[in-house]
């Protein structure tokens, strides 16, 4: 599947379930910010560090997704084997378990929550 379209076909799913996409920079390297599921207050967002490659944001994206409960909610079979296959070895997994992107940048992101 194109990366391009796989983007999109994730960004529609995290719409669906009521998630926001954020694509933000980050100050730091890449590979060790990479972004992730965050939520702040009642609202559930995905930060992904718009520095990365196209396939790493669209990896990112797919790890925060695969975790969500998504039964019930039709999620097209290429999509659905997607995230079957992301797999948690993911050098991006690892810094995403950490949250360090949402801790590290929870008052800037909230500032710029709140202007959107």
């Amino acid at each position: 599947m194109d990366t391009t379209y796989l983007l999109s076909q994730l960004e529609g799913l995290a719409y669906k379930l009521g998630m926001e996409i954020r694509y933000e920079a980050f100050g730091t390297d890449t590979e060790d910010s990479p972004g992730g599921y965050c939520r702040l207050g009642a609202k559930k967002y995905i930060i992904v560090n718009k520095n990365l490659p196209l396939d790493a944001q669209v990896m990112v994206i797919g790890l925060a997704l695969k975790h969500i409960d998504l039964e019930g909610v039709y999620v097209r079979p290429a999509v659905r084997d997607f995230l079957d296959s992301a797999h948690d070895s993911s050098p991006y997994r690892a810094a995403a378990a950490r949250n360090d992107y949402c801790a590290n940048t929870k008052q800037d992101f909230k500032e710029s929550a709140s202007k959107s």
